[in-house]
Formats: structure tokens, C-alpha cells, sequence
């Protein structure tokens, strides 16, 4: 089962609003990505559940702008929740939130996530300036893979 929604506008000045939110209850990826037969991936089983939430602002003229930029010029915020899900047959959850305002510039990008797959679990902690030269930027990454 799957629930979403997704709207863009055009706000008054020009720029763009993207939201979006969802959610997905026992997914089977196998029926969009079938993969190679007699492989972990084909043989599963899968069952992917969790949810999603995120608020864009867009520049008017994004179609125009070289990659770099356009990253540079996003604003919002975002999260994504995996849980009670299986990928090829081994246990998965994740939990991600990411957000920059531009408004509340110098505010620095933020992204906090965890991932657990089979037992093992991988954790990101980070700030950065995203039109700054990274010096400023505290990125931490702690892995715990007692189950590889």
C-alpha cells in the first residue's frame, strides 16, 4: 500500500514550493527492480514500510541554472523513516532529517541520519555552510558492524 501526495506551486515571488509526504506499508520493490535472477535481490524477501516528508523552495529560474548553483539556492527541509522493514531478507530501519533555510542564513545545513541493517548500524552527524569553503563544515560518522 501507498499513500502520497505532491503539490508544486509558484509563490509570489516567483520561486517554486515543492511538499511532498508519504508513506509506504509492506512494499515489495521486486515488482519495479527485478534484478538478476538467483540472486539475494530476486530471491528476497522483501517488505519495505516508512514515511517521508519534505518542503522545497526552488528558484523561478532552476532550469536554467549550472547543478552547483542550483544546489545552493534549495531551501527546506526533509525527512525520511524506514521501519519494521526487510531488504533481501535482512532487517532495515533508517531515520533522516535534513534541512537548510536560506532565510536563516549563515545557518549551515544540517543532516542527522541512522541506518541499521541486519545488526549493524552506521550514524551521520552534520553541519555545513553549503556556499562556504567546507572549513567551517563538523561531519561525524560513527559505523558499529559487529554482524558483518
Amino acid at each position: 500500500m501507498a499513500d502520497e501526495e505532491l503539490a508544486l506551486q509558484r509563490a509570489s515571488h516567483g520561486d517554486w514550493k515543492l511538499e511532498s509526504n508519504g508513506n509506504l506499508v509492506n512494499f515489495d520493490p521486486v515488482a519495479w527492480w527485478p534484478g538478476d535472477g538467483g540472486t539475494a535481490w530476486r530471491q528476497g524477501p522483501h517488505r519495505l514500510s516508512g514515511g517521508w516528508q519534505f518542503d522545497v523552495r526552488l528558484p523561478g529560474n532552476s532550469a536554467t541554472l549550472p547543478g552547483v548553483e542550483l544546489l545552493q539556492r534549495l531551501a527546506g527541509t526533509g525527512s525520511l523513516r524506514i521501519q519494521d522493514s526487510v531488504l533481501a531478507g535482512v532487517p532495515l530501519s533508517a531515520d533522516v532529517k535534513l534541512g537548510y533555510t536560506q532565510a536563516a542564513a549563515p545557518t549551515a545545513v544540517q543532516l542527522r541520519a541512522d541506518l541499521s541493517l541486519g545488526g549493524n548500524r552506521l550514524s551521520v552527524d552534520g553541519r555545513g555552510d553549503i556556499s562556504g569553503s567546507g572549513q567551517a563544515d563538523h561531519w561525524q560518522a560513527e559505523l558499529k558492524a559487529d554482524t558483518l
